[in-house]
């Protein structure tokens, strides 16, 4: 069976300039245009998840509305939805384990959530690169992971527990500034 595991970085957000807590800070205008860019792409790549884990945080909840804006607008079903504290400022490890305990009915999942946890963790469950195709997303995804980035990974696994390292196979790697004419 196939799992498709779509790991999304917040967009664009306000500058840490001290005055409100880190996980109060809003998407900035950027941010506001690039999420639903990236939204329409996956889209159109039929990359929809039927579930959601996101961060609690402010950025990654704003993120998340305008992807879920954009694929509505477009006439995709509802996903289900869940906003995890857990997820705030995660770490590689954490979201693999999260990946891995996904449902069982779940065939494509997204987390959204925060650098460096999700370029860690999208680089620890990519599978060596297999053609030129896949090693000029794997080149992409080694040097950074924007905000606003979608990383989309293919995995060929009976169930989420049988996805680890090395084993997902790269199959998009979606930057905001790559969707701007």
């Amino acid at each position: 069976m196939v799992r498709t595991l779509i790991l999304m970085r917040h967009a664009k957000a306000e500058p840490d300039d001290g005055g409100i807590a880190d996980a109060d800070r809003a998407l900035n205008k950027r941010g506001r245009e690039a999420a639903p860019l990236v939204a329409r792409d996956l889209i159109a790549r039929d990359f929809w998840p039927d579930y959601v884990a996101c961060s609690s945080a402010r950025r990654t909840v704003e993120t998340l509305d305008l992807v879920l804006a954009e694929a509505y607008a477009a006439g995709r079903k509802k996903p289900e939805v869940r906003y995890e504290h857990e997820l705030y400022l995660a770490e590689a490890p954490s979201l693999v384990e999260r990946a891995r305990w996904l449902p069982k009915g779940v065939s494509i999942a997204m987390l959204v959530g925060h650098n460096p946890g999700m370029h860690e963790a999208a680089f620890q469950l990519a599978r060596k690169a297999r053609g030129a195709s896949e090693q000029f997303l794997a080149d992409q995804l080694s040097s950074r992971f924007p905000t606003g980035t979608a990383c989309v990974l293919v995995f060929d696994a009976g169930s989420w527990r049988d996805i680890g390292p090395k084993t997902g196979k790269l199959a998009a790697f979606i930057r905001p500034r790559d969707l701007v004419s």
